[in-house]
């Protein structure tokens, strides 16, 4: 099964918060949606950004954000893997088209 890279679309948006929420829950021991306007709002708070995600049998199972910063093309702000879908980032995706 391949796994291809694609801009962020609305339909993404749930799967990419839950990934998300997850690594974040998993990493602190909670969630709170008070110290996360980037999650809780996140296409308005990264609209300045490229978020790309990873899909895998039409499965979200990654997220990257690039965001552009002065004179670098860009830097990475959030990524995260889904982990249903652990090694799924080990092999290079697809790019779609």
């Amino acid at each position: 099964m391949s796994t291809i890279v694609a801009p962020l679309t609305q339909p993404d948006v749930s799967a990419v918060k839950q990934i998300l929420i997850a690594g974040l829950s998993e990493r602190s021991g909670a969630y709170e949606r008070r110290y996360n306007p980037a999650i809780e709002s996140f296409q308005n708070y990264y609209a300045e950004s490229l978020s790309l995600v990873a899909k895998s049998a039409g499965e979200v199972v990654g997220i990257g954000v690039l965001y552009p910063v002065g004179a670098r093309p860009a830097e990475t702000v959030r990524s995260k893997g889904s982990d249903r879908w652990p090694g799924k980032g080990r092999r290079p995706p697809q790019i779609a088209s």
